[in-house]
């Protein structure tokens, strides 16, 4: 499945009433998960607005995909603690700490 839009219709879908975004992206999650099944679909899951917005719209559609949040240690603890109080989470670490990675790559 490939998805490229070109800026004109960028701008077009942007314009649309958001009943008609909520609608087409639900049509696009329940095409991905017709296509790979739940267990091949997956949300990043950020703990901001948007993402949480799309987690909500996807799991309306399948409570059992899961999201998967990056804590990258840079995060607000608020939207640490607030990743922690949702369903089905998948939280990812860096392999290397913070203090390492600025000392090795600024």
């Amino acid at each position: 499945m490939k998805y490229i839009l070109s800026a004109d219709t960028l701008r077009c879908r942007q314009s649309l009433p958001l009943e008609v975004k909520v609608v087409m992206t639900r049509n696009r999650v329940r095409s991905f998960i017709n296509e790979y099944g739940t267990e091949g679909v997956y949300i990043s899951f950020s703990g901001g607005k948007d993402s949480t917005i799309l987690m909500d719209i996807v799991r309306r559609e399948d409570r059992r995909i899961p999201a998967v949040f990056v804590d990258t240690w840079m995060e607000y603890p608020g939207i640490r603690q607030f990743v922690r109080q949702q369903e089905n989470i998948t939280v990812l670490k860096p392999v290397m700490p913070l203090k390492e990675i600025i000392t090795r790559y600024g």
